[in-house]
């Protein structure tokens, strides 16, 4: 008997790093999407940023391993989770601690997943990657211009 799409994916998300609770929630050919559809820059920062088309179980492991790899998870809190037929949506935020520089941060998240047999077949998980990129930075500064109408600015 399947679980529910909704209990499904919240049964992942109760432990991501257990590889064997990751293989009995995801499809061996899930395409896991993290922060960005495909972003080379992004990828240097954060390795498993991207489009992982059919990657499975160890896409998904090496997206949230990393995440425990990169950080410290102080917090992962859901806020709200529902379901439409296979669709599920969980919203929450965290709080995680750079490894290499102590440096804590809190981001809202967003994941999108598609439940076919009792299986994840796809999931996109969302952040604030202006804030997670970020943490990781030791240096220097960006020259912006996002308003026609403005002028440059620095972004320290």
């Amino acid at each position: 008997m399947h679980l529910s799409p909704i209990n499904v994916v919240l049964q992942l998300l109760a432990n991501t790093t257990s590889y064997s609770n990751i293989l009995s929630t995801v499809a061996t050919n899930a395409t896991y999407v993290s922060v960005s559809f495909g972003n080379q820059d992004l990828a240097e920062i954060i390795p498993w940023a991207g489009t992982h088309l059919n990657g499975g179980p160890a896409a998904v492991f090496f997206g949230l391993n990393g995440t425990s790899t990169y950080w410290n998870i102080d917090a992962f809190n859901i806020e709200e989770s529902f379901a439409s037929a296979e669709n599920v949506a969980v919203f929450g935020n965290f709080t995680y601690t750079t490894v290499a520089e102590s440096k804590t941060i809190q981001s809202p998240f967003s994941i999108w997943a598609k439940v076919n047999d009792g299986l994840i077949s796809y999931i996109r998980f969302m952040e604030d990657t202006y804030t997670t990129a970020g943490s990781f930075r030791v240096g220097g500064s960006w020259l912006v211009k996002s308003d026609p109408e403005k002028g440059v600015f620095r972004v320290p």
